[in-house]
């Protein structure tokens, strides 16, 4: 369950966030649960804390520091995090009490184990489809602009008869 004095302070702003982290970088952030669906929390500084099941739906964290930080169950959808440190941070889908931040086998991952982006193969995969993507997407806009042309030729031979 969450600290409510940690949520407290954390709804007075990113500003006084930040300045109370630096006071007391001995105790770490408890947001356990918590519900920040919405808030807007960029460069904020989350150094390994604990967000085990909260909802950060919608969350602005670009630029956030989440290093080191326990996101696991966590909900992240549309949340935004451009640009934000998730160096060691856990990511993945339950809490395991005998796994941490720090732990070597899960640090730096983006998902549970399993998951594709775990493993070169799937790394590999991954890139593939998305240049895929980036390929269709190009594909769609040179024929859009191709149609474009067209017409505009179209009109200005219907200009002159």
């Amino acid at each position: 369950m969450a600290n409510d004095e940690h949520i407290a302070l954390l709804k007075k702003g990113v500003d006084a966030w930040n300045a109370w982290r630096l006071k007391n970088l001995d105790i770490p952030p408890d947001l356990s649960d918590a519900n920040l669906s919405e808030a807007r929390l960029v460069e904020a500084n989350l150094i390994k804390a604990n967000l085990i099941k909260a909802n950060l739906g919608s969350v602005n964290l670009v630029e956030a520091n989440l290093s080191g930080a326990d996101l696991s169950g966590a909900r992240l959808v549309e949340a935004h995090l451009s640009k934000a440190n998730l160096s060691e941070a856990n990511l993945s889908d339950e809490h395991d009490e005998t796994t941490t931040a720090a732990d070597p086998k899960t640090s730096g991952r983006l998902f549970g184990a399993g998951h594709p982006t775990n493993d070169e193969a799937g790394r590999r995969a991954m890139a593939k489809t998305a240049k895929a993507v980036r390929d269709r997407r190009r594909e769609r806009l040179r024929r859009a602009k191709e149609r474009k042309r067209v017409a505009r030729l179209r009109k200005r031979r219907r200009g002159y008869r």
